[in-house]
């Protein structure tokens, strides 16, 4: 399957081409919990309670399994511990062999994938093969790129994988002069599924790695030729730019790694810049149901948002909470289940905590504009004496809105990261010094939960640039790194010392989301940063050994110790005491 965009533009004020590529390989879910099911029997039907991001497909996949009616299926799920991607489509499989003890035996059956299973049976973050051919002016402007990446579906392609690829495969620079073509491929591996900005993520590595490569060959400074070749729709990437040089102390900071490389051997430093402008994409269909009981004035919703740690029932309580008027603790968030916000589409892409939040405000001003003809000639009621007067008055206490494909939103969001190393020269180990993030989200529902967001999605990245490598067997294609004892996430010692996120002032979407942006998914696109402050230190060190700065070299995957020693070019007869 090939699809293709862009490249109308060729200037002809060529000086040099660039040939080259770049492959990343795969990368583990890692969730806290783990796919699990547990069904049993009841008089209407199955009760199933299931890790899963899509409660549509896995009330539809046992009803055709089984073949019974999907009203006799009732999916519930409370929360999720963690999903990334893997919960969207995988759970189904647990969900309908949990269903189909349940259903021939007529007694409650629980399923739970060990971690190893997990890790050997299902698909992870698609590996990428990317072919590039860079035509660039004297000043490292790109007059054509044409750019062929390669996604490794695993034996079967049975998920649009590629489609968040097609908006942001230039990231922020000039769409004109870029030629892009993907390819779907399989090959013998488990069938490979959405990760964490799947495809995303991907596309826009492959760009920063081919403008860091330009800079290399070119000898020209990182950050002067991505902002030569950005984009016109990118502009505002300029200010983020020089707010983050101000707010970081970037000048003398760079002046400082200089200094610290040039007069250390054994120890070298690397500060790095990424850009970033990533894209949503797609629609949600979720039903969002809100109930205020009569006697306390308490408030309970229903949605068909998948709560899986990014705070989704926290922001639609701070929602409903704003425009009700009343505090925090009088609104619940009820589990989400099937027969109350059937046919809804899945939690993911960053959309699910906006769209629900648009369905929890149309509630509201229902709600809100039932009250107000009894609010008519009273002084400042309470909201408990209100709803009183409601129920009182026969009015209707329950409200339900409908989010679907009308209310897709279109936005860009942009970011700035700049990432400080130190790497030991002799073992490969390296420090995370410092990384300052600046983002575009919009104006943040709940300042708390985004920065947290950031961290996680960063942290996410950091691990699949250096520690989490995936090992098969050879001869029999078996996956060797199936438990956390040999594959590993980042750990404490791992994460940025000094780890400063911003979010850009006086952004605003637009009214339906209250301002907001995505925030999920973005900050782990941002996180190539580390690779290529890295590629700074190893580079330093490959001069001290007389190889020339301007000298590309490649690391394929995560800059692992391995990998970081293996390409220092440290001779051993260096290893001399000076006298």
């Amino acid at each position: 399957m090939v699809y293709e965009q862009g490249g109308t533009s060729v200037d002809t004020d060529l000086f040099k081409v660039i040939k080259g590529t770049q492959t990343i390989f795969a990368q583990q879910h890692f969730c806290m919990e783990t796919l699990v099911s547990v069904v049993k029997p009841t008089e209407e039907g199955l009760e199933v309670h299931c890790t899963t991001q899509h409660m549509d497909l896995v009330q539809m996949m046992i009803s055709r399994a089984l073949k019974i009616p999907e009203n006799k299926i009732d999916v519930i799920v409370r929360r999720l511990g963690g999903a990334y991607g893997l919960k969207i489509s995988r759970g189904s499989q647990v969900a309908v062999a949990s269903a189909l003890v349940a259903h021939k035996l007529n007694r409650p059956c629980r399923i739970i994938l060990p971690f190893t299973t997990l890790a050997r049976a299902v698909g992870k973050r698609l590996p990428c093969h990317t072919e590039y051919e860079v035509a660039v002016d004297p000043y490292g402007k790109i007059q054509l790129c044409k750019e062929y990446m390669h996604m490794d579906n695993g034996y079967v392609i049975d998920e649009p994988l590629f489609a968040p690829v097609l908006d942001v495969y230039n990231n922020c620079y000039d769409k004109l002069r870029w030629m892009f073509r993907v390819f779907s491929v399989t090959t013998d591996t488990a069938s490979n599924t959405w990760c964490r900005s799947p495809g995303t993520l991907e596309a826009i590595a492959a760009c920063e790695f081919i403008l860091e490569r330009l800079s290399y060959e070119m000898s020209i400074d990182p950050l002067a030729v991505r902002l030569a070749n950005l984009d016109p729709t990118s502009i505002e990437l300029v200010e983020m730019v020089e707010k983050m040089k101000r707010d970081a102390d970037y000048a003398d900071r760079r002046r400082a790694v200089d200094k610290f490389n040039s007069e250390n051997r054994w120890k070298k430093k690397g500060l790095r810049w990424s850009l970033l402008r990533w894209q949503p994409v797609g629609s949600q269909y979720f039903d969002v149901n809100m109930s205020v009981y009569n006697d306390d004035g308490s408030v309970s919703i229903t949605h068909g948002g998948i709560e899986m740690g990014q705070g989704l029932n926290t922001k639609a309580v701070q929602i409903a909470a704003y425009f009700l008027g009343v505090p925090m603790e009088k609104i619940q968030i009820k589990a989400n289940q099937t027969h109350m916000t059937p046919n809804g589409l899945l939690s993911g892409g960053s959309l699910t905590s906006i769209n629900v939040g648009i369905g929890v405000q149309r509630c509201c001003e229902q709600i809100l504009a039932r009250l107000a003809p009894l609010k008519v000639g009273l002084l400042n009621p309470s909201w408990e004496f209100l709803v009183k007067l409601a129920y009182n008055a026969s009015i209707d206490l329950q409200a339900h809105a409908f989010v679907s494909m009308i209310d897709t939103q279109k936005y860009a969001v942009h970011g700035v990261t700049l990432a400080e190393v130190e790497v030991d020269i002799l073992t490969g180990e390296w420090e995370l010094l410092r990384v300052d993030l600046l983002e575009d989200a919009g104006m943040s529902i709940s300042p708390g939960i985004d920065v947290g967001q950031v961290e996680g999605a960063f942290i996410m990245g950091l691990g699949y640039w250096t520690t989490e490598h995936m090992v098969y067997d050879s001869d029999t294609g078996e996956v060797l790194t199936d438990r956390p004892w040999n594959y590993h996430v980042p750990q404490a010692r791992d994460i940025p010392q000094d780890f400063r996120v911003y979010f850009k002032d006086k952004s605003y979407s637009e009214i339906r989301t209250l301002g907001a942006k995505s925030i999920g998914e973005p900050p782990i696109c941002m996180s190539v940063a580390v690779p290529l402050a890295l590629r700074e230190a190893i580079a330093a060190s490959r001069s001290d050994a007389g190889k020339p700065l301007n000298e590309w070299f490649q690391i394929d995957g995560p800059y692992t110790r391995e990998a970081i020693h293996m390409h220092t070019e440290t001779n051993s007869s260096e290893f001399k005491f000076k006298k």
